[in-house]
């Protein structure tokens, strides 16, 4: 029964947004990473970052983030933000 509803579970169990985007204090050495997205998606995300004034790559940042947590990165997730 959990694995048919685990979709929902997680909707539940993760804190609602209230709109803005959390910056997260990754240790960086940059690096260069090309992604192939759909047109539409890139628009979208230049649209979004240009009216909250935000990098595209604390987006991404964020985004990959939150997606690790939720599938069961949790664990590496947090090992890496206490990587300062």
């Amino acid at each position: 029964m959990l694995l048919q509803n685990k979709e929902r579970l997680i909707t539940l169990l993760m804190p609602q947004s209230d709109g803005t985007v959390p910056k997260y204090a990754v240790p960086r050495t940059t690096k260069t990473q090309s992604l192939y997205m759909s047109e539409l998606l890139v628009r979208l995300m230049k649209e979004f970052c240009d009216s909250r004034n935000l990098k595209q790559q604390d987006v991404v940042d964020a985004a990959l983030i939150e997606y690790f947590k939720r599938y069961g990165y949790q664990r590496e997730v947090d090992k890496l933000l206490q990587k300062r």
